[in-house]
């Protein structure tokens, strides 16, 4: 009889097959949950961040960035603005990075206080500067919209705006 050492899987066995006692375990990709207020209205957003997940950058929208991030969760500010371009409302939340697709999500909520129509809303978190999301969007009382996948360009050293050179 041939002891096996239950805390060593390589340790010899003449019966055993190759392979077995040998598990690899995978993580599993964690997606980000999206709390919801029953009533609220919702913008979800799928952000590309140049240089992070599949973000690209501006001379190679196709590249492959940093697939490991060490800031997941970042802060996001979404502006609502109307057909005339005026500001009504700016909200706060935050995406998370999704391993799996190599992107940013996440849900803003807008309250219940909005109203259904066409709106241009911006994105802005820190370090990329606010873009457009692109196209008009109509954004519906009560439900959770989902807006197009937006590309921000990275660069925006101090938060102003403005691309940066150091």
């Amino acid at each position: 009889q041939t002891y096996v050492n239950p805390n060593n899987p390589d340790s010899y066995d003449p019966n055993r097959q190759e392979g077995s006692g040998v598990t690899q375990t995978v993580a599993p990709t964690v997606v980000p949950t999206i709390p919801v207020n029953p009533g609220n209205t919702y913008v979800k957003l799928t952000l590309l961040l140049h240089g992070i997940g599949k973000g690209g950058d501006s001379a190679n929208p196709n590249s492959a960035g940093n697939t490991n991030p060490n800031h997941k969760d970042r802060n996001a500010k979404v502006e609502i603005y109307n057909s005339q371009n005026q500001l009504i409302l700016t909200k706060d939340g935050s995406v998370s990075f999704n391993s799996a697709e190599g992107n940013f999500l996440g849900a803003i909520d807008l309250g219940t206080g909005f109203t259904t129509g066409s709106y241009i809303v911006k994105v802005k978190t820190n370090q990329f500067l606010r873009t457009i999301v692109p196209g008009i969007q109509t954004i519906t009382v009560g439900q959770a919209n989902i807006l197009p996948a937006t590309t921000m360009v990275n660069g925006d050293a101090n938060n102003d705006n403005v691309l940066n050179i150091l």
